[in-house]
């Protein structure tokens, strides 16, 4: 056997069709060591990094390629498999008839050349020959191991019955109530997206991850060419597949993922958190799903990680993980021992849901004021994010609200009379708009799955002048307050002293009135006194107290 190593992406280029054999041959299923995507990731990606793929020649024929890259320090090497922060698994290309012999060769002479050297190989799938192979090796050569695992999660399309299957996740999390209110918005549909529409997919991932910690890095500039033109090859095996779901033809959740023979493998999910209340990313998991089955597709990947909603949906488990050893060197062991701890470290925060979410959420908060404080252009983007901060610390130590709920009773021979035109909210209305705010644009979606309707006066649509209707419940959010109204009962919010009569009079003849509902925070005694000239009465005063976190309401009837 032969070794010769690869140091240009111009080099690869022909190696190409002997890569591409060897696996199909093996029927291989990992997108990530597929020719096209490993090419595209140096040509847009490896600048600046010590690439050597080791490719092993055996009678005239290329029977493996092994895909490192490296750093030095001194005398010491540190080796890691190509793609390490993109590719979530790894492995080295080659047949398995010959990968205990290709090993053996490769790695024998990286120790015997580089003497200090250290080896940190993330993303191999324990189901595969590479793990226990390379566990043969290093007890063969008395080289001591540690290996780490993480979860991966996946569908087995072939042995799901599909009704079965849905039937046992029918009320989870209530989707079929969540994809229902969905549908009442508008037309909804699971689309193929084109490489076109990859701007709308990375604007709506950056919108959600600006404030978060996003370790993907999917957005940021440098990797969106790389993102772009794997959604455009058309060559070999990988091929991205963007499944995206759509709301009167906007698209509000994605899922971008790599299809490599019998595999899908989700690679990032993303929805507009504008509608995070009708849950439009597990909606597009259930119907991904259903999508896939009695097709090509035998495995649906749900990738590396803890989050529960992949527990929700997987009917099995396979786990990707990472080998660190070393050259008995006592500076690599040294390091190799540094590594060991930071693993075992990092696999126990993983396992914790609250620590993920906190290095999520927080940790990616308070990295995105520190970034745009340093600049005076963006200081004021960041300003309401601060006094946001600012007010949680206050309010977790103490803080008093309250409200005062007023109805007034609407008998059929009744004065109110309106002539304004109420245009109900539609959300083609919204998608046409282009004056709503990100915080808006939640605030909507929030009250449109609560089962509020918005209605305008003015042709010129602006959150401003959307009042919401429910004849359902009286809901003050700000209070954590929720009663389900009685029958004739509807309850209106954002209303002011100017509108209040107009929306009544609506209220009364469109929905047929008895008793219409208002609440009114920190009440002065001048907006009390218009609102008793007008009918209204006190119903009852809602209080609601926050000391150190510990929150207690009073509920007092009113006086009339």
């Amino acid at each position: 056997m032969k070794l010769i190593t690869i140091t240009s992406v111009d080099q690869l280029k022909d190696y190409k069709n002997d890569w591409s054999f060897i696996l199909e041959s093996i029927d291989n299923t990992n997108p990530f060591i597929e020719f096209e995507w490993l090419y595209e990731w140096w040509s847009y990606l490896g600048e600046g990094k010590n690439i050597e793929i080791i490719a092993v020649q055996h009678n005239n024929r290329f029977v493996a390629f092994f895909p490192f890259m490296y750093t030095q320090k001194g005398l010491g090497y540190e080796y890691n498999f190509m793609a390490l922060g993109q590719a979530n698994y790894m492995d080295f290309i080659a047949d398995a008839s010959i990968l205990d012999q290709a090993i053996e060769l490769v790695l024998d002479y990286l120790l015997e050349t580089k003497k200090r050297v250290l080896f940190n190989l993330h993303g191999l799938l324990e189901s595969s020959q590479t793990p226990k192979s390379l566990v043969a090796y290093l007890e063969k050569r008395g080289i001591e191991n540690r290996t780490y695992r993480i979860v991966t999660p996946f569908v087995d399309l072939e042995n799901i019955q599909l009704d079965d299957y849905m039937k046992e996740r029918k009320t989870l999390h209530g989707l079929d109530r969540r994809q229902k209110r969905l549908r009442s918005l508008g037309t909804v549909k699971l689309e193929t997206s084109r490489p076109e529409e990859m701007d709308t997919i990375f604007h709506l991932h950056n919108k959600r991850w600006e404030k978060k910690n996003d370790t993907s890095g999917f957005t940021s500039q440098e990797k969106r060419q790389f993102f772009r033109k794997l959604a455009e090859n058309t060559t070999g095996a990988m091929r991205v597949r963007i499944e995206s779901l759509y709301l009167e033809d906007r698209l509000i959740a994605f899922t971008y993922g790599f299809k490599c023979r019998g595999r899908y493998m989700g690679y990032v999910l993303g929805h507009d958190d504008a509608f995070d209340y009708f849950s439009p990313g597990r909606i597009l998991v259930k119907e991904k799903i259903k999508k896939s089955v009695n097709s090509s597709t035998k495995i649906l990947d749900m990738s590396i990680g803890y989050e529960p909603y992949k527990f929700e949906w997987n009917t099995g488990l396979d786990h990707t993980i990472r080998m660190a050893f070393s050259s008995n060197t006592i500076r690599e062991k040294g390091k190799r021992n540094l590594i060991w701890g930071k693993e075992w470290l990092l696999s126990g925060i993983k396992k914790s849901r609250k620590a993920v979410l906190f290095r999520r959420n927080t940790v990616g908060k308070i990295k995105y004021i520190l970034r745009n404080l340093r600049s005076t252009k963006t200081f004021k983007k960041v300003t309401p994010d601060i006094m946001n901060g600012i007010n949680s610390i206050r309010k977790f130590f103490y803080e008093q609200r309250q409200h005062m709920v007023l109805k007034m009773n609407v008998h059929s021979d009744s004065a109110l009379v309106t002539y304004k035109t109420f245009t109900p909210l539609t959300i083609k209305m919204v998608f046409a708009s282009n004056d709503f705010e990100d915080d808006e644009m939640k605030e909507i979606g929030n009250r449109l799955y609560r089962g509020f309707t918005g209605y305008s006066t003015e042709k010129q649509l602006s959150f401003d002048t959307i009042c919401w209707i429910n004849p359902n419940v009286l809901r003050i959010d700000a209070i954590s307050y929720l009663t389900q109204l009685r029958k004739g009962s509807v309850y209106i919010d954002k209303w002011n002293l100017d509108n209040i009569m107009d929306i009544c009079a609506f209220v009364k003849s469109d929905y047929k009135a008895k008793t219409i509902v208002i609440d009114l925070e920190k009440p002065d005694k001048k907006r009390v006194a218009f609102l008793r000239s007008k009918g209204f009465f006190i119903d009852k005063e809602v209080s609601n107290r926050t000391i150190f976190g510990f929150r207690s309401s009073t509920v007092v009837d009113g006086k009339g």
